[in-house]
């Protein structure tokens, strides 16, 4: 699934201003759902921002 928050109305404003994951940006799973690697990432919007974790393995997502 690839989400371009550019084309979509209900995503317009949000911006990404960074990720990493085991060094790229791209976040990827497996056939068993599982993230290759943890990582973060850091969403914009109306200039507050959310950081979004991702443990590697389990796929256990945390916001800040």
């Amino acid at each position: 699934l690839s989400v371009d928050f550019n084309n979509h109305t209900q995503y317009q404003g949000i911006g990404i201003d960074s990720a990493g994951f085991g060094g790229s940006s791209v976040l990827q799973f497996n056939w068993l759902g599982a993230p290759q690697s943890g990582g973060s990432l850091v969403l914009a919007y109306q200039g507050r921002s959310r950081t979004i974790s991702v443990e590697s393995n389990t796929g256990r997502v945390n916001a800040q």
